[in-house]
C-alpha cells in the first residue's frame, strides 16, 4: 500500500506536465489547455485557457515575486465594476475611486489578449509572445483608461464600449460598434517625460 501511493501520484502528474508543456491548439490555432512562455524582461507565464480560448487562470513570475489571477469559465460570470460610462473592470474598486482620464504621453509596456464580446480572439500579445508598448495616446480610449487604472503587475479583464473603443469604423475581424473585451497584464510604465 505505501508504494501505491506514490506511483499513483505520479500517473495523475504526468498528464498535466504533458499538457503543460505541449501547449496544446485547435485546429484553427487558438491555444487550449495550460501554455508557459517567459518574455525578454525575465517574467514567466502560466496562462490555463477555457475550451472557448478565454484566459481562465494566469500566474506571472517576475524575479521574487508571483501574482496568480482566476476568472470564472465563461464571461457571463464576470463581476464588472463601473469606472465610467462605457468601461467596466473585473477589478475591485479602489477607495478613491477609479481613474477617469490619463495622460496621453505616458509610456506603457503590457501583455494584452483581446476578443469580441463574444468571447471570439481577434489579437493576443499572450499568443505572439510579444508585449505591447507604446504610448497610452496611440491607443483607444477604453484600452488607455484601463491602463490608467492598474499598477504594474496587476491582472485584470475591461469590457470597453464601442464610443471607447472602435466605434463605426469596420476592422474586418473587429466589426463596426463591437464591444471588446480586454485581458491585461501590466509589465511596466515607465515614469513619463515632460
Amino acid at each position: 500500500m505505501k508504494f501505491i501511493l506514490p506511483i499513483l501520484l505520479v500517473f495523475l502528474a504526468i498528464p498535466l506536465f504533458a499538457q503543460e508543456s505541449t501547449g496544446e491548439y485547435t485546429d484553427d490555432k487558438e491555444p487550449i489547455g495550460i501554455h508557459t512562455m517567459a518574455d525578454g524582461d525575465g517574467n514567466q507565464y502560466t496562462i490555463q485557457y477555457t475550451d472557448d480560448h478565454l484566459i481562465r487562470k494566469i500566474t506571472v513570475v517576475s524575479g521574487d515575486q508571483k501574482y496568480k489571477g482566476k476568472l470564472p469559465k465563461s464571461i457571463e460570470k464576470y463581476k464588472w465594476n463601473k469606472i465610467k460610462d462605457g468601461l467596466y473592470t473585473t477589478m475591485k474598486a479602489p477607495k478613491e475611486g477609479f481613474e477617469t482620464s490619463f495622460v496621453a504621453e505616458r509610456s506603457f509596456k503590457v501583455h494584452y489578449a483581446g476578443h469580441l464580446i463574444d468571447g471570439k480572439k481577434f489579437d493576443s500579445s499572450f499568443y505572439r509572445n510579444e508585449a505591447l508598448e507604446g504610448t497610452y495616446e496611440r491607443v483607444i480610449k477604453g484600452f488607455a483608461l484601463a491602463m490608467a487604472n492598474m499598477e504594474v503587475g496587476d491582472f485584470a479583464v475591461f469590457k470597453i464600449s464601442p464610443e471607447l473603443g472602435y466605434g463605426e469604423r469596420d476592422l474586418g475581424i473587429i466589426p463596426s460598434n463591437s464591444t471588446l473585451l480586454f485581458y491585461i497584464y501590466k509589465i511596466e510604465e515607465p515614469a513619463a517625460e515632460f
